[in-house]
């Protein structure tokens, strides 16, 4: 028995019932531009001859996209977090059921077009810059056009981020200052950890205090929100580094200074909390040496070069859960002493 119809072609499926031998004809249709399938029957109980017919002609233009607020004139236009209206043409193309359309390329909604063909739809822009309407067209056999591509520009509405994390388990100070009148509040997270709200003051700034708990890259965003409900968001990225801050007077980094049994003084800062001491070398391949930290996670080392030339320092420091921070390498170089 014969069963279902696929992309124009027919296929053979088991069936129930008595047998027949069928003749498949496919032919286009000139007048209606529609292909039509004759199935002609040579035994069994059906009609001598029944017809199928399948709509598979693409509207033959791509749709037309026209807007006002977001025209495609290479202006910029105002802004992240506020919405505009695109209005969706046939383009001459008839039997127009609908619009597929999308931001950047994904096509994730559907609108039915009226009557004439045409469709408006309000979309809220995100991402500043410019910015890539698609859309394609639909008709009543389900069939897309293809499509068009609507480019307009827009204006960054969102927050400006001040203040900068100096790293993991300090305690820093953010502050937030709005692009929009009358900013009421702000929301904002760091990946990974819970979203905040906080209210913003009657100039429509807000500060906030964080401390971070892991380094590594890490992503803050930050969104406003109006009295009236405009919304744009600021995305930020950066790099926390956990290897420790190491300093020297006496031997200063990327310099040359001192000299053989000339005594100098080393100092190492964390970058994690909870610091309890430091693991450090002189010399790659020998065994890492420990020393302890204060109560402020710092720590200070007493050296003394017997040889002069290239040094580097490796420093690690490690945390009372046991945690070992990356490497920092310290390049200083030693003088040789004035011949006698």
């Amino acid at each position: 028995m014969l069963h279902g119809f696929d992309t124009g072609r027919w296929r053979w499926l088991p069936g129930r019932g008595p047998t027949a031998a069928v003749a498949v004809t496919v032919a286009l249709l000139a007048v209606t531009a529609q292909p039509a399938v004759a199935i002609e029957q040579t035994g069994g109980v059906c009609s001598p001859t029944c017809y199928s017919t399948a709509d598979l002609v693409r509207p033959e233009q791509p749709p037309s996209v026209s807007s006002t607020d977001y025209p495609a004139d290479d202006n910029w236009h105002d802004g992240t977090g506020i919405p505009g209206e695109f209005t969706f043409g046939p383009n001459g193309a008839t039997g127009i059921a609908g619009y597929h359309f999308g931001l950047a390329g994904a096509l994730t909604s559907y609108v039915a077009a009226g009557p004439d063909g045409t469709a408006t739809v309000t979309i809220t822009p995100e991402d500043d810059g410019p910015n890539q309407l698609y859309v394609t067209s639909v008709d009543s056999a389900g069939n897309r056009s293809d499509q068009f591509v609507h480019v307009f520009r827009v204006i960054d509405n969102g927050p400006i981020v001040e203040g900068t994390v100096a790293g993991v388990g300090t305690p820093a100070t953010l502050t937030f200052r709005p692009r929009f009148d009358d900013v009421v509040q702000y929301r904002y997270q760091f990946d990974g950890e819970p979203e905040q709200t906080v209210v913003a003051e009657a100039d429509g700034t807000a500060q906030v205090t964080v401390t971070l708990l892991w380094g590594g890259a890490r992503r803050l965003t930050v969104t406003s929100r109006t009295a009236t409900g405009l919304e744009a968001t600021t995305e930020t990225g950066f790099n926390l580094r956990t290897d420790p801050l190491v300093a020297s007077v006496e031997y200063p980094e990327r310099q040359s200074s001192g000299g053989p049994g000339v005594p100098g003084t080393f100092t190492f800062t964390p970058r994690l909390p909870n610091v309890v001491s430091y693991l450090y070398s002189f010399r790659l391949g020998t065994p890492e040496l420990s020393v302890a930290a204060d109560a402020t996670g710092s720590a200070t080392l007493p050296w003394a070069p017997t040889t002069a030339g290239s040094h580097v320092l490796r420093v690690r420091s490690v945390s009372a859960d046991g945690t070992r921070s990356p490497v920092y390498s310290y390049a200083f170089t030693v003088r040789p002493l004035p011949a006698s």
